[in-house]
């Protein structure tokens, strides 16, 4: 994929999806802390797939700020 593609979506990240794994780093905590934290019902957004949780870049940044 082209560096000006990737630069757009990140831009424009109401495409961007986060797996469990990326945002652990990006918050620095474990992956369990996120599970406990959608188990409870707590926390930023996600979307589930299947068995798929993935975290929409944009719900991240609103839930950051």
């Amino acid at each position: 994929m082209p560096t000006n593609t990737i630069q757009h979506m990140l831009e424009n990240d109401t495409d961007v999806f986060l797996d469990e794994i990326q945002l652990s780093e990006r918050w620095h905590v474990s992956t369990r802390m996120l599970q406990q934290s959608r188990w409870k019902g707590v926390g930023c957004n996600y979307v589930k797939i299947g068995r798929m949780v993935r975290y929409r870049l944009s719900d991240v940044k609103a839930y950051e700020a």
